[in-house]
């Protein structure tokens, strides 16, 4: 039986840890939950109970196990619509998990919203704002033209504004992987990353188009309360992104791969766009 309890030992830390994949019933957009624990078991509804069950090839038992990933009712992290009861969403009662139909009240939304520990956020096919710590809520990651201008077309922090430059499509490249495209730019340009005391671009990350160069590759690395470092397989495990003051004086306010600190230029939080 699926349930919401305190993490106080390893064990608690693996039955509570869940490995995404595609949805069982091949659903486009829809995801499935398999246990760490248990490989080879999903969590699937049953009577509208959740539970973790061994996986059966009948199309009840993965049209049970597959669902959708949505921003979160609630405003905040993700909510979970099951594939066979549209409308239906994960929820918790009583400290135990349901699937129960949508209803409009704010203790349904907070009870059908849910934070997540892991960067599978290109499953729900959306577009993210990308915003740092450091910044706060007021600024945005924004993509830029690869031989534009402005910032010599460098990536930057922003206010916050309704720009296709500041909406982002994460795509899988396989190995935890992924491409990081803007609306704007569309498919054939893709965020690099560069060293930090490089002559291109002075150093900075900047929108160039798509290569198989490990520049573009990146990986998110869980920090925490829903924060990332974000890294590159060609700066490896030492550096990560660090996102800047637009008019800042360091390397001109753009964003820049840096040497991995403890400061807040270099928390990232994905935000689902609805």
């Amino acid at each position: 039986m699926g349930k919401i309890t305190n993490i106080s030992n390893d064990l608690d830390k693996k039955d509570a840890s869940f490995k995404v994949v595609s949805a069982l019933n091949g659903k486009s957009g829809y995801i499935s939950f398999e246990s760490v624990n248990y490989p080879g078991h999903y969590l699937r509804h049953q009577s509208f109970q959740l539970k973790l069950h061994k996986t059966k090839n009948t199309q009840l038992y993965k049209d049970d196990a597959s669902f959708k990933a949505v921003a979160g009712l609630d405003g905040v992290g993700y909510s979970f619509e099951s594939s066979n009861y549209p409308e239906h969403y994960l929820r918790h009662s009583g400290f135990q998990l349901y699937l129960a139909k949508k209803e409009n009240s704010v203790v349904y939304n907070k009870d059908a919203s849910f934070l997540l520990d892991v960067a599978f956020v290109t499953l729900t096919n959306g577009y993210y704002r990308l915003k740092t710590q450091f910044r706060g809520e007021g600024e945005c990651l924004e993509g830029n033209q690869v031989g534009g201008t402005f910032k010599d077309g460098s990536a930057f922090m922003d206010n916050c504004q309704n720009v296709t430059g500041q909406l982002w499509k994460l795509e899988p490249a396989g190995n935890g992987y992924y491409r990081l495209k803007t609306q704007f730019k569309g498919d054939e340009e893709c965020l690099e990353g560069n060293q930090f005391g490089g002559s291109t671009k002075q150093g900075t990350a900047f929108m160039d188009y798509c290569q198989n160069v490990s520049g573009q590759l990146w990986r998110f690395e869980p920090i925490g309360n829903g924060y990332y470092r974000l890294k590159t397989q060609f700066r490896g495990e030492n550096e990560c992104l660090e996102g800047n003051q637009k008019d800042g004086s360091a390397k001109y306010g753009a964003t820049f791969m840096n040497k991995v600190q403890n400061v807040t230029g270099q928390f990232w939080k994905f935000e689902l766009q609805r």
